[in-house]
């Protein structure tokens, strides 16, 4: 199982072909609060409950890998 790049790290220059996960990669990368959140290790990270609510698609995608 490959896991996608911006799971493991949605805080680095990720190039993604599909606009909504663009679109919420780059919402999340402005979130200096989730940055903070995000030192705790990327599976704490979109376990999270406000993730799903704030970036549902993200959530989606990133939870069928835990």
């Amino acid at each position: 199982m490959v896991i996608p790049s911006w799971i493991i790290n949605p805080y680095s220059d990720i190039e993604e072909t599909n606009v909504i996960i663009q679109e919420e990669l780059t919402e999340l990368s402005t979130n200096e609060e989730l940055k903070v959140q995000f030192k705790n290790g990327y599976q704490q990270f979109w376990l999270q409950n406000n993730i799903p609510v704030t970036y549902p698609v993200l959530s989606n995608i990133a939870r069928k890998f835990f």
